[in-house]
């Protein structure tokens, strides 16, 4: 389900980064660890996490054929599926009897947040993987002392601390909880009195973890020492974001902290009602199976007590732990399967309610944007690929680090961080840096002055023109004086729909239908071709920002930022109007809430002279508060129309009137 949609949906700045960096990997044939992530400028790496999964994504690349983004979710979903024989193994380690285990596998692979990032551009289901079968094979191999295991955990154990050292630190904390039960257990007594049980335990955990250490502990000097060659990326260094990856007095027990926990929750992690009648089952019928549902949980929780922002900043952490609370209520669930007092059945309709309320979920979760086709980018990323060349260079302000737009561009890019932009001697030091290549554009969020710092040193550096040649969505693009004809003659040539306003004159004039009324029969058949996805085409309507088309013939996307109205002339009688409507992602994902949009209002109404409107629909979206409302969400109205009547259909801001960052659409329409 939408496999070849073409943006990154969950937690895409992240994705973007990754596919960025796998995207430079392949063009370039670079398969150095140093690996490039082209946004915060030269030199050109700033390497996280080892670049194993990019590679591996790269090689299938290479062997099939298979584009870059069809390869990295291929790659994962494999991991997370060869991840789930590890989690069976644990189980019957604990003796979780077998028709149990495939149960807590079923609430494993029907969780929405699995369903989410199992295909996604990411590798947290590699590291995921790496982590489980780590401990499966470290359990099993402090227990009977074979070698095979022992190798197997030193192995996985590696992959796992060099692809996401933060999944194996959670990992490290059950294997280190049975090695301090073995440990206990051999200890001396009087039938038991020497030492040499807990020496060989030690050693063995020893021979384990030796070589995943010391891989990890070189990787994060390794990752340091490169980060640190670039005067733009030293804020990425560990000592500078100590407090940011484990967190603070402050922020650990911060109130706002735990309700981003909560939010994540309760929106992705589990639905509510599942977890009520798992901590019922819990409380009330558990029994002897408590210690291991409560340690789970412990380890659950006890991650993002380590890593408090990390955790409650980004829902794709949660791959890592949410293994574990789903575990708990399997088992808390697979308990009323031998309780002495309820009735056999019982036991199966509830298991059969989690799983189907798992499905109901994800549908009323994440569904509508999985399953909505969605092109790759956005019509400016689109536009910056048409008009500069492979290895030109972008700039890129008011953005921070989000590596979005380089990566739909496939463009290199300087990237100035929040609060860089006004600091003259940070741009100069990042600018210098640049010398030799091909700087060519410049975009930022909202106009600035000429005699801006950013401006300014723009313009001594690279030859920048001041004047703005293009807008979108409160993004202004300037280039460079000596590409100005190229970027130009580019645009004009170009066949692609652009929802981007040009801003100087000649061919170039801004769209003369935006933000005032137009009718129909006074369009041109190039305008027209703009609501051809319209069916009727309506006779009157009003675009804030003039006619904009993008997607695709199966999923075309009307440009509707509010105010946009559009008015139909029927006939009187019944009707039955279908389209849908949305925000882009960019309007409220990765964004602090006070600054994305709080939603537009939909409304269709009947206007027919001398007496009131007739509102036939009218709902408000805000995908900011609603996740369920995240996408294109359908719109199916039935109606009767009254003789010499008006049919019109509305965007307009939310509530509170704010149509700040409302970018929204709508999808093809259609009035039979």
């Amino acid at each position: 389900m939408g496999w070849k949609n073409g943006n990154l949906r969950g937690g895409e700045f992240r994705q973007a980064q990754t596919a960025l960096s796998t995207y430079f990997i392949q063009q370039e044939h670079n398969f150095s660890p140093a690996y490039p992530t082209p946004v915060l400028g030269k030199p050109w790496s700033i390497p996280l996490e080892f670049p194993l999964y990019q590679w591996t994504v790269v090689g299938l690349g290479n062997v099939t054929g298979l584009d870059l983004t069809t390869s990295a979710r291929l790659i994962s979903l494999a991991c997370f599926y060869l991840m789930l024989p590890a989690v069976f193994l644990l189980l019957g380690d604990w003796n979780v009897p077998i028709a149990w285990r495939w149960l807590i596998l079923g609430l494993i692979v029907s969780c929405p947040l699995y369903i989410l990032y199992a295909r996604a551009f990411l590798m947290e289901t590699m590291a995921l993987t790496m982590s489980v079968w780590f401990l499966a094979a470290y359990w099993r191999g402090l227990k009977t002392g074979k070698w095979g295991w022992l190798l197997a955990a030193a192995i996985f154990g590696t992959g796992a601390g060099l692809v996401k050292v933060t999944t194996f630190m959670l990992y490290l904390i059950p294997a280190a909880t049975v090695t301090l039960w073995l440990l206990w257990r051999q200890r001396p007594t009087n039938q038991n009195p020497g030492w040499g049980r807990i020496g060989r335990i030690l050693a063995l955990g020893a021979l384990a973890t030796a070589v995943p250490f010391a891989a990890t502990l070189w990787w994060m000097h390794f990752a340091d020492v490169a980060k640190a060659a670039n005067p733009a990326a030293r804020f990425l260094q560990s000592e500078n974001l100590h407090d940011f990856i484990f967190g603070t007095g402050a922020t650990r027990f911060s109130a706002a902290v735990w309700a981003g926990h909560w939010l994540i929750f309760r929106v992705s992690v589990v639905w509510l009602p599942l977890a009520v009648i798992s901590g019922a089952a819990l409380i009330f019928f558990a029994r002897g199976w408590r210690g291991k549902i409560l340690f789970c949980l412990a380890c659950f929780v006890g991650i993002q007590v380590l890593f408090p922002v990390l955790y409650a900043w980004h829902d794709y952490y949660y791959v890592a732990n949410t293994l574990f609370v789903l575990v708990a209520m399997g088992l808390a669930v697979s308990t009323l399967l031998e309780s002495s007092v309820l009735p056999p059945w019982v036991g199966r309709v509830v298991i059969a309610a989690m799983l189907g309320g798992q499905a109901y979920f994800f549908c009323h979760q994440f569904y509508g944007g999985l399953s909505a086709m969605s092109p790759e980018g956005s019509d400016m990323t689109r536009l910056l690929r048409q008009v500069t060349r492979p290895d030109d260079v972008l700039l890129i302000q008011g953005e921070d680090w989000n590596s979005m737009i380089p990566y739909y561009a496939r463009r290199r890019a300087l990237m100035l961080k929040d609060g860089a932009d006004n600091n003259e001697a940070e741009i100069r030091d990042a600018f210098r840096q640049l010398k030799g290549e091909q700087v060519s554009a410049l975009i930022t969020t909202g106009n600035i002055t000429k005699d801006a710092p950013l401006m300014k040193l723009a313009v001594e550096y690279f030859g920048f023109n001041p004047q703005a040649l293009f807008t979108w969505n409160n993004k202004f693009l300037y280039f460079v004086d000596k590409r100005w004809q190229e970027v130009r003659d580019n645009y004009e040539k170009s066949k692609l729909v652009y929802d981007v306003r040009p801003l100087v004159p000649g061919k170039l004039a801004p769209d003369p239908l935006a933000g005032h009324w137009a009718e129909a029969k006074q369009l041109r058949p190039d305008q027209l071709a703009f609501l051809r996805y319209m069916r009727p085409t309506p006779v009157r309507f009003l675009v804030r920002y003039g006619l904009s088309l993008g997607g695709n013939d199966s999923a075309p996307i009307f440009g509707a930022h509010p105010e946009s109205r559009f008015q139909f002339l029927l006939a009187a009688g019944p009707h039955h109007l279908r389209t849908s409507a949305g925000l882009s992602p960019g309007a409220y994902e990765n964004i602090p809430a006070d600054q994305a949009s709080d939603g537009i209002d939909v409304t269709v109404r009947i206007l027919k002279p001398g007496v009131p409107d007739q509102v036939v629909f009218s709902r408000n979206l805000n995908p900011r508060d609603k996740p369920a409302e995240r996408g294109a969400v359908p719109i199916d109205v039935s109606f009767e129309m009254p003789p010499d009547a008006k049919l019109e259909l509305s965007i307009t801001p939310g509530p509170a009137g704010s149509d700040r960052r409302d970018w929204a659409y709508l999808g093809k329409l259609v009035i039979d």
